[in-house]
């Protein structure tokens, strides 16, 4: 039997976690109009940041941090301070997938439009 010491665990945990930055970085710069006019420095402090908001309101599934993460970048950061949006992201009841699919459907009620 193999065992895994708490050390491995996190090492393996920060490693994940890299990829997933760099894959995000990656992505956002193939995207037009998202980050592909950041320096990559200034992109990778903006994902990074983004990834440790996104966790801040329990959403951690990789698929749903890439949403938010694409949330900020296509429509005004400032749509997080909407009182409705708020109130998602800080909602204790619901899953990530949950707060996502809600996010989604307030953004085409109220009509926010793409930055884009």
């Amino acid at each position: 039997m193999i065992t895994i010491t708490r050390d491995q665990m996190l090492l393996f945990s920060k490693q994940a976690r890299k990829r997933f930055e760099d894959r995000m970085v990656a992505h956002m710069q193939s995207k037009p109009g998202y980050g592909d006019s950041l320096p990559e420095p200034q992109l990778r402090e903006r994902v990074v940041a983004l990834i440790a908001s996104a966790e801040s309101y329990q959403i951690d599934d990789e698929d749903n941090v890439q949403y938010y993460i694409e949330l900020f970048f296509d429509r005004s950061p400032e749509i997080f301070q909407d009182p409705e949006i708020s109130a998602i992201l800080k909602a204790d009841n619901m899953s990530s997938s949950t707060k996502i699919a809600f996010l989604n459907d307030t953004l085409i009620s109220n009509g926010i439009p793409d930055e884009q």
